[in-house]
């Protein structure tokens, strides 16, 4: 199955992609790694450091 574009109704600028079969296959592989990870983390900081991160993190993004 061919990724598929629509023309968004409401923007001409703006395209719609949709995802093929694997494309959504490999999308649930690397979410659920992710959603691993996450709580692999947020299991072993306090809410403070979870904070302190997120923050950090942030910052890092406006680097």
């Amino acid at each position: 199955m061919p990724p598929r574009r629509e023309q968004d109704p409401k923007s001409r600028r703006n395209i719609k992609l949709y995802l093929t079969a694997n494309g959504a296959k490999s999308y649930e592989e690397a979410f659920s790694v992710f959603e691993e990870y996450d709580t692999f983390i947020s299991n072993r900081l306090t809410p403070d450091e979870l904070k302190q991160l997120k923050i950090l993190l942030l910052k890092l993004i406006d680097f």
